[in-house]
């Protein structure tokens, strides 16, 4: 099990590897210019191997960037940061049947103040990256790409939430290999809604989570 202690400025992040009762096998303390490292969402290749992912605030241009760690059982095998010029947040990361690493998360809009867009990546094991997209509609919502699934046909579908004016919406889309979107979906039952997550049941149906607050 891998615990982990997000860091602050001055502060390290931990990494404790424990054993399935809590006990402590190794720990380890990461930082990156003094301003914490803030790990977000793990996963893990069944064979000892960790992909840890997050952000950290840049102490030239003070945006946050994204960060992605490969950590094993000895301790920090890669660590790969990536700045698009503009703030970013990472919420989720899976490792596809295909071996490769999708991120998702938020990036601040180039066209208008305080308002983000998803976006998804997707890497090679070694950190190096095959993609990256942003996408957004043409209204101003405040959009988050939050919980990853992964599809056998190396597709993956995305969980997140759209903010408007006076509502939200839980949203859901399917990509390909490549990012580009194979089909969208947006839940509005209530009154502000976001979708948490999705549980395939078989190949054509899905179970979506989500939290509403309204009246039924």
């Amino acid at each position: 099990i891998m615990v982990i202690r997000k860091g602050v400025t001055n502060t390290a992040t931990k990494i404790f590897h424990t054993t399935k009762n809590g006990d402590i096998i190794n720990q380890y303390a990461y930082n990156f210019d003094n301003k914490g490292l803030k790990f977000e969402a793990a996963t893990t290749d069944g064979q000892g191997t960790y992909y840890v992912t997050g952000d950290h605030v840049d102490a030239d241009s003070s945006y946050s960037i994204q960060f992605v760690a490969e950590i094993t059982e000895n301790g920090l095998q890669w660590f790969q940061r990536y700045f698009f010029g503009r703030s970013v947040s990472g919420n989720a990361i899976s490792l596809d049947a295909n071996g490769y690493l999708w991120l998702s998360g938020t990036i601040m809009d180039t066209a208008a103040t305080n308002t983000q867009n998803p976006w998804l990546m997707q890497l090679n094991t070694d950190g190096s990256l095959r993609w990256a997209r942003e996408y957004k509609r043409a209204e101003l919502f405040n959009e988050l790409a939050g919980s990853l699934s992964p599809r056998a046909n190396g597709s993956m579908r995305v969980y997140g939430s759209a903010f408007g004016a006076n509502n939200s919406d839980g949203i859901a889309w399917q990509v390909d290999q490549t990012g580009m979107v194979e089909w969208t979906r947006a839940y509005n039952h209530f009154l502000f809604q976001g979708a948490g997550g999705g549980i395939p049941i078989d190949q054509d149906r899905l179970l979506v989570n989500a939290n509403a607050a309204g009246t039924v």
